[in-house]
């Protein structure tokens, strides 16, 4: 059997078929494309703790995988030792909470993602952490009408890898996506990364092209073609 790959979308808005969310990457058209299996899990509202926890203090906060995240862990090791899973060729995704929880465990697990896709959000980290997965590929993207939170966290992140010696790839203000163009958009940013050798590339969507809100960034990033083309195409 031919190694598959591994998409694994850290839960954050669940899949439903008009929010379809990881289930893009299980439509028939998009495993036609890019075979993979395809783990969605999901943190219930219930639960204590979020993917990603503060070990720190408000003042120094210290973000970390917890312990629900280093439990999924374990089931992603199992499922890799199950079936024909290429362990060179996992992704990692998720949008809101689970861009949060994304951070946290490359962070932690820096060995076992190929690449990294988050969505409308992310946690504060330190230059120490980041270190660990300065060279892995990724893709932010979110609203630049989203939160002051969000926006300030992710470019917080961005400025930080940068100054770590990240080379990256920006297409914000008067070069932010129109969410209604974006499969050209992503291609052209795509390869300005690819000719400048980045590994980072970071997206804003105009205000208003987001719909029903700015907090909807996935609708428009997980149906992108080229941000799966793109996905799948990073290899450990």
């Amino acid at each position: 059997m031919r190694a598959a790959r591994c998409c694994r979308q850290v839960g954050g808005q669940t899949p439903t078929p008009r929010n379809p969310s990881a289930l893009e990457f299980a439509k028939p058209e998009a495993q036609a494309e890019h075979p993979c299996f395809v783990l969605a899990p999901q943190k219930t509202n219930s639960a204590s703790h979020g993917w990603a926890e503060n070990t720190g203090t408000e003042e120094e906060p210290y973000y970390e995988a917890s312990y629900i995240l280093d439990d999924l862990k374990l089931a992603i090791d199992g499922l890799c030792g199950e079936y024909a899973i290429n362990a060179n060729r996992l992704y990692c995704t998720g949008l809101s909470m689970g861009g949060r929880g994304t951070f946290a465990i490359n962070v932690d697990y820096p060995d076992m993602f190929a690449a990294m896709l988050v969505i409308a959000s992310c946690d504060v980290y330190t230059d120490e952490q980041l270190e660990a997965i300065k060279d892995k590929p990724m893709w932010l993207l979110l609203a630049e009408n989203e939160t002051e939170e969000r926006i300030t966290k992710m470019g917080g992140v961005v400025d930080q890898l940068e100054g770590l010696g990240v080379k990256v790839v920006r297409r914000v203000g008067d070069q932010a996506w129109d969410g209604y163009a974006a499969n050209l958009l992503a291609q052209e940013q795509w390869d300005a990364a690819e000719a400048e050798g980045a590994t980072l590339m970071f997206t804003h969507y105009i205000r208003g092209t987001v719909l029903p809100n700015p907090y909807w960034t996935w609708m428009a990033t997980y149906n992108n073609k080229v941000v799966h083309d793109w996905l799948f195409a990073q290899s450990k």
